[in-house]
């Protein structure tokens, strides 16, 4: 008897949900690496969750509740005893999509296509990074000009 291996089976799934790129990514990854790859792995904290990223390759955006709910339901077993945080990062700002690009990247339909994805990231990541820094930079010099004024209570409650 044959039986399909965790791997195998993200790869199936992948592509049968036309997923382009898939991540997993955040202070648990290694942990879901080792989890994929068929090794015993203890539950140290009941909290923790894996995070996983999947970027389609055609959004789809009529049916994204349905198409979520029945990746989530085919994706968690492959995690247990974890819980899976499927991310689909698609609906996420570019500093998420760039923190799943720095992590493991387990499925590539396309490797011009992870190729431009990982670009375009890294590009819009880093503007927003610059304007974050630069608000950042305004805000200080407004309160250290006296345009904002903070009232400090100690006995509030």
């Amino acid at each position: 008897m044959y039986v399909v291996k965790k791997k195998e089976k993200l790869n199936i799934i992948c592509k049968r949900f036309n997923i382009g790129l898939c991540y997993l990514f955040g202070s648990m990854k290694e942990t879901g690496r080792k989890l994929l790859d068929g090794s015993h792995v203890s539950l140290r904290d009941p909290e923790s969750d894996i995070d996983m990223g999947m970027v389609f390759q055609d959004f789809p955006i009529r049916e994204t509740r349905k198409v979520y709910g029945l990746l989530y339901e085919e994706l968690s077993p492959l995690y247990y005893p974890y819980r899976l945080d499927l991310v689909l990062l698609q609906e996420t700002n570019f500093i998420i999509q760039f923190e799943a690009i720095k992590g493991i990247n387990l499925y590539t339909l396309d490797d011009g296509f992870k190729d431009s994805y990982e670009e375009m990231v890294m590009r819009c990541a880093a503007d927003l990074r610059y304007f974050d820094k630069l608000y950042e930079q305004e805000l200080l010099e407004a309160i250290e000009d006296g345009y904002f004024e903070f009232e400090y209570d100690a006995n509030y409650r």
